[in-house]
């Protein structure tokens, strides 16, 4: 089993973008990225709407106000604007690629008020969790957020106002922080997200990273985990050849092959499912399959393209 600290050894070998993700504006978050082709969130896309739009069949519409997600990781609320406002990444990097980053106060009005003019999924409220508390005050007060928990869950309990506000998820989401965070904060999400329906986990997870700890924690709780074989995912570009060579090695590490990742020089993530146990058996992955075709980024085993 991996322990938070081997994650974090790999995470070592990773380019520190750590100075853009807490920041009051989220322009330098993407200008930033852009550089690097980041695009994962439009590669989930497809899974994530697919699966929305079986819980809802599901669950009658969802509870009062519609379906609920929490977005691990959500920085500003990229994964909420791709599922609220159905915009692709190039949509995102065009709208922040105009001027210097903007005090908070100015962002919000502006950036507010351009999401406020946006046709938006009314039945869909997403929540975000990320330690960045600038970055999920934004996702907030913009509305790309319906509300966030700011904090770190690795190291802190989730307090009981917090709780409250995670309470009633149908979909928990994410899409690379996993490796950042380990099975100690599924630990605390599984313990609290134990209402009637359950949420299910549909997590993208880097290839350098092992899921089976996150896995084991979720069977404790009567969970199924089913990963999509195949397609892997692309994340981003690597930012130079020391992010080439490390991840290369990481991934060799745990018994797997990175020729996909070199040859296209980028880091891919797999997509893994974890569902209550009397659901898991009603929903045939046959259906992620087809979702995964309609995904941007997605290649197959060495390098070849997912059809």
């Amino acid at each position: 089993m991996p322990s938070s600290a081997s994650f974090a050894s790999t995470n070592e070998g990773k380019q520190d973008f750590a100075g853009i993700y807490n920041r009051p504006d989220a322009r330098t978050y993407f200008q930033t990225l852009k550089r690097v082709d980041y695009a994962i969130p439009e590669a989930a896309k497809p899974i994530f709407k697919g699966l929305l739009g079986d819980l809802r069949a599901r669950r009658n519409g969802g509870g009062d106000g519609g379906l609920k997600v929490l977005d691990l990781g959500c920085s500003y609320g990229v994964n909420a604007a791709m599922l609220k406002y159905d915009f692709t990444m190039e949509d995102l990097y065009g709208y922040y690629d105009r001027g210097m980053e903007r005090p908070f106060d100015e962002a919000v009005q502006q950036d507010r008020h351009y999401f406020g003019r946006q046709d938006e999924d009314q039945e869909l409220n997403v929540i975000g969790l990320d330690e960045a508390d600038r970055a999920v005050d934004y996702g907030i007060a913009t509305g790309l957020l319906d509300d966030g928990v700011a904090a770190n869950l690795e190291t802190s309990p989730l307090g009981n106002g917090d709780a409250e506000k995670i309470k009633g998820c149908d979909l928990v989401t994410s899409t690379g922080c996993v490796g950042y965070v380990t099975d100690r904060t599924f630990r605390q999400l599984v313990s609290r997200l134990n209402d009637r329906p359950r949420p299910w986990f549909a997590n993208f997870v880097l290839r350098m990273f092992r899921y089976e700890a996150i896995a084991e924690v979720l069977a404790d709780a009567g969970y199924v985990t089913r990963k999509l074989e195949g397609p892997l995912f692309a994340q981003r570009r690597f930012a130079n050849i020391e992010e080439r060579t490390a991840a290369s090695e990481a991934i060799q590490q745990i018994g797997l092959d990175p020729e996909t990742e070199l040859m296209n020089d980028r880091y891919y993530a797999e997509f893994f499912l974890s569902q209550p146990a009397d659901e898991a058996d009603s929903f045939p992955l046959e259906r992620l399959a087809s979702w995964a075709h309609e995904a941007k980024g997605v290649e197959g085993p060495a390098g070849q393209q997912h059809p």
